[in-house]
């Protein structure tokens, strides 16, 4: 990404850290209606490091806490471009949650950037994109369990790092 394109950002990411907490408004969009059940479920191995996802041609490399708890940081490696191509489709919906507290969080959208997910057509094999998530009053914490939902599937069990 291009200096240019990253400092609005970090001006957002900057901002959502430093709200102590989520407005009831952010509350009740978080935790909206549970979406309806996955067609497809895949079950995260405890502990598991390196997730691959071969239906989705991507490798989970971390789902890491950000942004002073505000924010959770997918990161995923391509492994076949051609699969991965919903990851990076906004049309596709994609969430995380947290299954004890049944919080859905989603991307956020600035209103001079547009969504916080990564988008485009020139993805390579190898390269390492990322998804920042907010965590609305910080329900989501270090050791916890979410649960990644793309389209009609859902990865159950990755593991959030501090």
């Amino acid at each position: 990404m291009r200096p240019s394109r990253l400092a609005p950002i970090l001006v957002t990411v900057a901002m959502l850290a430093a709200a102590p907490g989520a407005s009831a408004q952010e509350m009740q969009h978080a935790t909206h209606t549970p979406p309806k059940p996955a067609a497809r479920r895949i079950e995260v191995p405890s502990g598991a490091v390196g997730i691959a996802l071969p239906d989705l041609g991507v490798e989970i490399v971390a789902v890491r806490l950000t942004a002073a708890g505000g924010m959770l940081d997918l990161r995923y490696r391509v492994l076949d471009p051609a699969k991965a191509k919903p990851l990076m489709d906004p049309a596709v919906p994609i969430s995380l949650s947290d299954p004890g507290t049944g919080t859905e969080l989603q991307i956020p959208v600035d209103e001079q950037i547009g969504a916080l997910r990564q988008s485009g057509s020139g993805i390579r094999p190898g390269q390492v994109l990322a998804n920042l998530f907010s965590n609305p009053g910080h329900v989501v914490k270090k050791g916890g369990k979410i649960n990644l939902r793309l389209g009609d599937l859902e990865v159950v069990g990755l593991t959030v790092e501090g």
